[in-house]
């Protein structure tokens, strides 16, 4: 079963649930938006990380922070990051990485064909592993 959303108790027909973010995006945030902030210290932060559904799979897709600034500004986003934020938060996403908070880490500069792939290939091997 897949868990969804911020109330653990509601659970998913699902065996696959996909999602584009992850505890670990909202730590980028606060670290590097509030740095006079060490949320590493807050009791809550660590009660989020020991209760937060753990996924048997997750991706990584890293990408330079001019690349990422650029991306932004095709998709219009409300807000873009100066170059110093966005290289502050894509070094934290690979310190995090590092510590193996993803599964699995792809370059996003891949052709899409070929993140697909690898993308379905892991999904598909796990989905038939955990049946």
């Amino acid at each position: 079963m897949a868990f969804l959303g911020s109330n653990c108790q509601t659970r998913v027909k699902y065996k696959i649930l996909i999602c584009d973010r992850y505890i670990w995006d909202s730590y980028v945030e606060i670290k590097t938006e509030f740095e006079n902030v060490n949320i590493d210290k807050w009791y809550i932060w660590k009660l989020i990380v020991f209760f937060s559904p753990k996924p048997i799979v997750s991706f990584f897709f890293s990408i330079p922070s001019e690349v990422s600034i650029k991306r932004d500004i095709q998709k219009k986003e409300l807000t873009i990051d100066n170059l110093n934020l966005k290289i502050k938060k894509i070094s934290l996403y690979y310190n995090l990485a590092i510590q193996r908070k993803w599964t699995n880490v792809i370059s996003g500069l891949l052709p899409i064909e070929v993140i697909h792939y690898y993308v379905l290939e892991v999904v598909n091997r796990e989905n038939i592993a955990n049946g």
